[in-house]
């Protein structure tokens, strides 16, 4: 075997240390990285349980999501219902969504308010997401949305 020129040599020790940071990337736990999953709201009826909330968790990264936790404040015409760290075994593809459902308590104030925007006596509620999603290994992504319910036309207590 030859021996290198200085120019080899340092072509060598470059090679070596590439491959050295791209093994160490590799290695270790794996990562939510990218953006935070889309939060939003599906659905949210009132039954005889509560209020049904069906949100909607759109990944916009180009991989996937594998959240193994959430915890959120759904925030509704001022008024707060926490999700404290709820187990939600959930793999959402790269660019692909998926819904999930919660049930929360319906103090009569929101019921009255929603029954409001379903005569038309108020045009919307306005409404808050904030909270995180946590992936299998303990990393977390924070989410955040806001807009307005409207009632569904011919679905009674549903809104979106």
């Amino acid at each position: 075997m030859g021996k290198l020129s200085p120019m080899g040599k340092i072509v060598n020790i470059i090679l070596m240390i590439s491959i050295a940071i791209l093994l160490a990337a590799c290695g270790g736990k794996s990562m939510i990285r990218g953006e935070p999953p889309r939060v939003s709201i599906n659905s949210l009826a009132r039954t005889t349980a509560g209020l049904s909330l069906q949100m909607r968790f759109r990944n916009i990264n180009q991989a996937p999501l594998d959240i193994s936790q959430v915890a959120f404040t759904f925030t509704l015409d001022d008024h707060p219902f926490t999700v404290n760290r709820v187990a939600m075994p959930l793999y959402i593809d790269a660019s692909a969504s998926e819904v999930n459902a919660f049930t929360l308590p319906l103090p009569e104030n929101i019921d009255r308010r929603l029954m409001s925007v379903e005569s038309g006596e108020l045009v919307s509620l306005r409404h808050e997401i904030e909270g995180e999603v946590i992936d299998r290994d303990g990393d977390k992504l924070k989410f955040r949305f806001e807009g307005h319910l409207y009632p569904v036309p011919g679905r009674p207590g549903q809104f979106r």
